[in-house]
């Protein structure tokens, strides 16, 4: 396999990899083997190719996407615990750690449960998720996330804590009710979309 890369930090997370920023120089077409480490030293090593890199406009580093190559079960169930507690550790003004992920879903509002509303679920934590698309939840609105994650819709309940119909498509911040069953929500979806490998994955 190809060179060891250290991440300094993993900038989002897709179906088919990661965008990373890392010290190292990166070139498409390298076979890499990434350490992910954290902040409790744990470390994950990864197999993985890199699709694209370049310097990075705001941070000193190399930016790159990453496609992970076919791992261990072991290693999918380590790097799935890691990023768990990724996402629930502080970062900067927000109280977790956001990551990006592309995925149809569904708005049940409680004024109308009768009503199932197609958006995109665009970036998701412990607390809370972005939301976009043409019809968008009002300022306020409480009801439920879904998604369908192959196995049923798994649903979570929340409020809607902003709105920006400014923006193409529309977006809204839902803040996830606390508890235990919003835990289970991100993680049932980290399980479901993130870490199993999938056919026709499209790159990074």
């Amino acid at each position: 396999m190809g060179d060891r890369v250290v991440v300094d930090q993993v900038m989002n997370v897709s179906l088919s990899g990661m965008m990373l920023l890392s010290q190292y120089p990166l070139e498409p077409g390298q076979s890499v083997k990434l350490t992910l480490r954290a902040f409790d030293r744990r470390r994950v090593e990864l197999c993985a190719d890199v699709v694209w890199a370049h310097p990075s406009k705001e941070l000193p580093g190399i930016e790159a996407g990453v496609r992970l190559s076919a791992q261990p079960h072991e290693t999918y169930l380590a790097l799935e615990q890691l990023l768990i507690d990724l996402l629930a550790t502080p970062r900067g003004r927000r109280a977790a750690v956001r990551f990006t992920v592309t995925l149809g879903a569904w708005w049940r509002s409680s004024a109308d449960s009768s009503q199932m509303t197609p958006i995109e679920l665009t970036d998701l934590s412990l607390t809370g998720a972005m939301v976009s698309g043409e019809h968008v939840p009002q300022y306020g609105a409480r009801g439920l996330l879904a998604l369908d994650l192959g196995d049923g819709l798994n649903a979570v309940a929340a409020a809607v804590v902003w709105r920006d119909i400014h923006r193409t498509p529309f977006a809204a911040g839902l803040m996830f009710d606390r508890g235990e069953q919003a835990s289970a929500f991100v993680a049932r979806v980290v399980r479901a979309l993130l870490f199993v490998p999938r056919a026709g994955a499209g790159a990074v």
